[in-house]
């Protein structure tokens, strides 16, 4: 009877260490978890901050090129006006031309009709 109690306090003892060992092995199990966690949360607060940042810039690259946009579309239009004022400023010049061109040609042919 001594050595059946002495053999299961012995086991109880083991089973008691082995215990306390999976329960300290646990607990370092979960602090190494949560150190994990706490790394991985810091990574994703990381890469949030820096894709506000990509998307801030890519909305102030959106509105500088918007703003280009309109700019080139306002500086064609200019030109365009300009260009069709300055083509009928020449087509004005070119009628003012031929009709100088024929009141010469006629003054010529006037000159000499009265020289003969």
């Amino acid at each position: 009877l001594r050595q059946a109690f002495a053999s299961v306090s012995r086991r109880e003892e083991e089973l008691q260490q082995s215990l306390e060992q999976t329960t300290e092995d646990a607990a370092l199990e979960r602090a190494a978890q949560a150190k994990e966690m706490e790394r991985l949360n810091t990574e994703v607060a990381q890469a949030q901050i820096l894709a506000q940042a990509r998307d801030r810039k890519i909305n102030e690259l959106q509105t500088t090129h918007e703003a280009a946009r309109v700019r080139m579309e306002e500086r064609i239009h200019h030109l365009t006006q300009q260009l069709a004022s300055e083509s009928e400023e020449t087509d004005a010049l070119r009628r003012r031309m031929a009709e100088a061109k024929s009141q010469h040609d006629a003054m010529v042919l006037d000159s000499g009709e009265v020289q003969r």
